[in-house]
């Protein structure tokens, strides 16, 4: 059986990488499991909505360490 694609929004990858959020070890645990599960995508923008949610809400530095990681 192969893989299903499962589209992830940029909230998702936010959550995970802000601790401060809600869900935020939640959304993390999520994308550890997933791969080998599914096959992962993302929508082309994702990595600047992360990037720039990321620097709004929690600062440039956060945002520079995400987007060299």
């Amino acid at each position: 059986m192969r893989p299903r694609i499962l589209t992830l929004d940029a909230n998702v990858f936010v959550a995970a990488l802000k601790a401060d959020e809600k869900h935020s070890d939640e959304c993390a645990n999520i994308l550890r499991r997933l791969p080998g599960k599914f096959v992962l995508a993302e929508p082309s923008i994702v990595y600047q909505e992360v990037c720039g949610t990321l620097a709004r809400r929690a600062g440039i530095d956060v945002a520079r360490r995400a987007g060299d990681s």
